[in-house]
């Protein structure tokens, strides 16, 4: 037992692979029995997965096991971080807050979590200075202000998402946790965060082949819902597509990307499900001569 413990002690100071640990174990049941030092996984998934959160429900076993990839950089965050001083006053006046470098406003700023430094920047959409804070500093992990969401740089990703394994999502509440003050002071970011599910939801709604059926949405419709996809809005009304018909027509001279986004025939019933309206406009509405021009354009885009 006592040989049994020093191994134990020799695997959680990592001086053996997950895989010779293994073989390790298939050698008799002393060693057989190392299978049930939760320790030694902890071990493990610290060095081999760069992960030291964990949900209470699961043992550090299961979730060196589990396939599901989760996001190694919320690790630089630990517990102390969440109950230490916060940067949440930073926040105590909605209205005044602004990006540390441009003085650009909500809805497009986000905050920094690594260490969480208290960094406010803009997002891409504005000058980038979160990315640009996030990528001189090495802090990866910044939170949307406006919807509580968090986003991972260099794992490029929303994380904590309702699809995300249940260890991401409970360390990332955790996080999210540390600003639910200003949701009572906000009414605007209250109902934004309400949405988040949704709008986590749609954000899935991505996807196009070259073979797929171009389904037409107008622009102006599409930016809408796109911004509420960013958190930068509340999500859009019914899709109007009566801006790219003259005379109940498709007008001939539109431009994909400029003048209407295109979906498959998949997303389209999807997003038409959610959100009605229409009308509904496909490349079956390009026939006769004046759409030559456009059937080029599709062409050139589809590659």
């Amino acid at each position: 037992m006592k040989f049994a413990l020093s191994i134990s002690l020799f695997l959680k100071n990592r001086y053996l692979s997950p895989s010779d640990f293994q073989v390790l174990t298939c050698t008799c049941k002393t060693f057989k029995s190392l299978r049930r030092e939760d320790s030694i996984y902890r071990s493990f998934c610290r060095k081999f997965k760069r992960i030291r959160y964990r949900h209470p429900a699961f043992s550090w076993k299961e979730l060196f096991h589990i396939v599901d990839p989760l996001c190694p950089h919320i690790s630089a965050i630990s517990q102390r971080d969440l109950t230490a001083a916060r940067p949440i006053e930073y926040l105590n006046d909605l209205k005044s807050v602004k990006c540390h470098d441009c003085e650009a406003s909500l809805p497009d700023l986000w905050i920094c979590l690594s260490r969480l430094c208290g960094y406010i920047g803009c997002g891409r959409g504005v000058m980038k200075h979160a990315f640009n804070h996030s990528d001189s500093e090495a802090h990866h992990l910044t939170m949307k202000i406006q919807t509580l969401e968090v986003w991972c740089y260099p794992c490029n990703t929303w994380i904590g998402v309702y699809d995300s394994h249940p260890c991401e999502r409970y360390f990332t509440k955790l996080l999210s946790d540390v600003y639910q003050p200003i949701i009572a002071q906000s009414p605007l970011i209250s109902s934004m965060v309400k949405e988040n599910d949704k709008r986590q939801r749609e954000r899935r709604i991505f996807g196009l082949s070259k073979n797929d059926e171009f389904y037409f949405v107008a622009s102006a419709w599409w930016r809408s819902w796109r911004s509420f996809l960013v958190g930068n809005a509340s999500y859009p009304p019914s899709i109007d597509n009566s801006v790219l018909l003259e005379n109940n027509e498709l007008m001939p001279n539109l431009s994909p990307m400029v003048d209407f986004h295109i979906f498959s025939k998949d997303n389209w019933k999807i997003i038409h499900d959610i959100y009605g309206g229409g009308p509904q406009i496909t490349e079956e509405s390009l026939s006769g001569p004046q759409y030559l021009h456009l059937l080029g354009q599709l062409k050139l885009w589809r590659g």
